[in-house]
């Protein structure tokens, strides 16, 4: 696990979900998610290998998916729609999720 010294997704999703999903960054902009007792899971990357965006997909394909509780949704919200900052902390743009790169159920 990613630990609780800076803010981390997996860690959060972990904590959120009380260790029902259970997420893993990786390298290259990998992330993956297992959801306890169900048998299957989920991956996800970034092309550019950059992760970025990387909880944000994996936020809106969970929904999407109906994979998290509204609870789980409400206290992993801070990781939806991060905005950009550039090095003055001035806001600069935000990441969209394409509609094509959420599974239609």
């Amino acid at each position: 696990m990613a630990g609780t010294s800076v803010p981390r997704f997996g860690t959060d999703v972990l904590a959120a979900s009380a260790g029902r999903l259970f997420a893993k960054d990786g390298a290259e902009g990998i992330q993956t998610i297992g959801i306890v007792g169900e048998g299957y899971g989920l991956a996800a990357e970034i092309d550019d290998g950059n992760a970025r965006s990387l909880s944000h997909l994996t936020l809106a394909v969970l929904s999407t998916l109906n994979l998290m509780t509204s609870a789980e949704e409400a206290e992993l919200d801070r990781w939806r729609n991060p905005v950009r900052t550039n090095s003055t902390d001035a806001a600069i743009g935000l990441h969209v999720i394409a509609a094509d790169m959420v599974p239609n159920p």
